[in-house]
């Protein structure tokens, strides 16, 4: 999971062209959108739903 935030954090700072010190902001969003996506392991709901019922 760690790994999976760092990477996505990375790719959007590089893509964006962002500078390094976005880092904090960049891994809060890729969290976000980690959670607001639906999953097959969840049965297609978001983890946020699945969570808060």
């Amino acid at each position: 999971m760690n790994r999976t935030l760092v990477e996505k954090a990375r790719t959007m700072l590089i893509d964006a062209i962002l500078s390094p010190d976005l880092w904090a902001e960049s891994v809060g969003k890729a969290n976000y959108l980690r959670n607001k996506c639906p999953t097959k392991a969840l049965r297609k709901v978001t983890p946020e739903e699945a969570w808060s019922g």
